[in-house]
């Protein structure tokens, strides 16, 4: 199920404090996200995409979890291909990457660049595949002041000092740079995500532990605020099953984890209902 429907459950079954505008929504989505994360690497897939900074700053995708790459982007060439079919759909997907090499130099004790690395990235829009030559200049250089939390533990970015003079930073959701404009792609591990929307994998106790412990969040936000009577009781109970329904989750996604193909099956399935509507 996605965020959105898994909100829609909590909020039916404490639909009395939702009539009565006591439901912070903001609150709800970012308790879920933040939950998905205490789960780590375990709950996440790799991801590539193009990050487009204006004004020095830009939003990070969604699901974010950990950077494990960041490159320069500068130039691109766009061409199209034969029309596919007549079905409207858009998709968007890297193709092909050509990966830098590196080489020491005894003179200047320090790597140098032997060869440049290119990302194909693809369109499909209404049946017709476009495609997008991105030139790659460097890696960009990471703040000294950025926290590890938002790096994993390969990130390439720590290894070799860029020379391209981009400086980035993770703040939250937002990645900020010393430049104004420019254009990145990103390698990152991911929350399961499509089409933008949080996915929450179809793991029972995972489902529960989140469902509680929304609840419990949203329970203990009224009772502070003093919003509404005998929640106390009821901010307890939820906090207690969502103690409890945690360890379950932390071993059902262990054990379990995600598969390799999970967003290509999800995809796949959504096109495959989205053609229903386009014959």
């Amino acid at each position: 199920m996605t965020r959105k429907q898994l909100v829609a459950e909590i909020l039916t079954d404490l639909k009395k404090y939702d009539d009565l505008g006591l439901v912070d929504l903001r609150t709800v989505n970012l308790t879920i996200k933040n939950e998905l994360k205490r789960f780590g690497s375990n709950i996440c897939e790799i991801r590539q995409g193009f990050i487009d900074i204006m004004g020095g700053k830009s939003n990070l995708p969604e699901g974010f979890y950990r950077l494990k790459s960041a490159y320069l982007i500068k130039g691109f060439d766009m061409g199209c291909e034969d029309e596919v079919d007549d079905l409207w759909r858009v998709d968007t997907y890297v193709t092909r990457i050509i990966e830098n090499e590196y080489g020491w130099s005894n003179m200047s004790e320090s790597h140098y660049k032997k060869a440049y690395k290119e990302v194909i990235e693809e369109k499909l829009i209404r049946g017709s595949r476009v495609y997008i030559k991105n030139n790659i200049v460097d890696k960009v250089t990471l703040s000294k002041g950025i926290s590890k939390d938002y790096l994993s533990y390969d990130c390439i970015n720590n290894e070799i000092e860029s020379l391209c003079g981009v400086v980035i930073t993770i703040n939250n959701s937002t990645i900020t740079s010393n430049t104004k404009e420019c254009r990145l792609f990103i390698t990152y591990e991911s929350l399961p995500e499509e089409d933008g929307e949080l996915v929450i994998p179809d793991l029972p106790n995972l489902i529960n532990y989140l469902t509680h412990k929304v609840k419990h969040k949203i329970l203990e936000g009224i009772w502070v605020n003093d919003e509404a009577d005998t929640v106390a009781q009821k901010v307890s109970y939820f906090n207690q099953k969502a103690t409890e329904y945690w360890l379950a989750a932390c071993t059902e996604v262990k054990f379990n984890g995600l598969s390799p193909n999970f967003s290509k099956k999800l995809r796949e399935a959504n096109r495959k209902e989205l053609r229903k509507f386009y014959k």
